[in-house]
């Protein structure tokens, strides 16, 4: 049975009238009478009852109809979903992100890639760096906004934006009260960080830095994730340097002051597999190129 003798079937089933299910479908009458006979008889039962004045419908039709509608729709259903998915407009994106990263702009790109392709679920996972090169190598994510550096063959990198590297500490530290920091302010401070083996990009060369202005601070012990991190400042344990953007999630008891200007800013990343042809993918990338060019030129 053939999806176009049912539609040809609904069409006489609900005109009721040959000529005007023709026109509604476009074909000559003889063709849509014929196509009705076969569907007859391939299902070897009479559909409609005819004469010259009226067409009506057999016990049969009337549950051919009934089961044919709901079958008609989700076979359109299908289609659209196809043709949607070829366009990108259709499916899951998958998207890993640094959580410092989860900021205004992020919010901002996901709102607009949401608004312009409501038919994709974002699946958004927070991950460091390192699971998200992973994942993208392993094909579990599609995207990720990470953090440098970054040396993997299969992917494809882009900057997205920049943002001050600034120093966090308690709100009742003695260094809270001074608007900017120099080097020398850090002398004998106690420094914390997350594991290198899960976020190491503002340690290193912050550290470095520490060094060529020989700096004397004490090293702490590591934390877990970037949220255990700043509570453990945020009890006056020591300080930390982190991504300005930090001060969107922080509690209310940290402060943050602006470090020596000869710091480098803070880059996000986007990257993806060179190999990834989805159009949903595609679309992603348009919307973030997008947001950031704004973002560049409000700044």
């Amino acid at each position: 049975m053939e999806l176009r003798h049912l539609r040809y079937f609904v069409a006489v089933a609900e005109e009721l009238n040959f000529s005007r299910a023709a026109q509604r479908l476009h074909i000559a009458q003889p063709a849509l009478s014929n196509q009705v006979k076969a569907l007859e008889n391939e299902l070897g039962v009479q559909l409609l009852e005819r004469t010259r004045r009226i067409v009506r419908l057999t016990e049969a039709g009337k549950t051919l109809l009934a089961d044919a509608r709901p079958l008609l729709a989700d076979a359109q259903m299908v289609e659209l979903h196809a043709r949607g998915a070829q366009k990108g407009e259709t499916g899951t994106i998958h998207i890993g992100y640094v959580l410092t990263a989860a900021n205004a702009r992020l919010a901002t790109i996901i709102n607009a890639f949401r608004q312009s392709h409501p038919g994709v679920k974002p699946d958004l996972a927070q991950l460091p760096t390192g699971a998200q090169i992973t994942g993208l190598k392993n094909r579990q994510l599609d995207v990720g906004f990470v953090r440098p550096p970054v040396n993997v063959p299969e992917l494809e990198m882009e900057v997205i934006g920049e943002e001050k590297m600034v120093l966090a500490m308690a709100s009742s530290d003695p260094l809270a009260k001074k608007k900017r920091l120099t080097w020398r302010d850090l002398d004998g401070k106690t420094v914390l960080s997350v594991h290198p083996s899960i976020a190491n990009y503002y340690y290193e060369s912050f550290f470095a830095l520490c060094r060529q202005h020989k700096v004397k601070f004490s090293m702490g012990p590591y934390s877990q994730d970037i949220h255990s991190n700043l509570w453990f400042v945020s009890t006056g344990y020591g300080v930390t340097p982190i991504a300005e953007s930090a001060r969107e999630f922080a509690s209310s008891n940290l402060a943050f002051r602006d470090l020596p200007a000869d710091v480098p800013p803070i880059k996000t990343l986007l990257a993806w597999r060179k190999d990834n042809a989805s159009p949903i993918l595609a679309n992603f990338l348009r919307t973030v190129r997008s947001v950031a060019s704004i973002h560049r030129n409000k700044a």
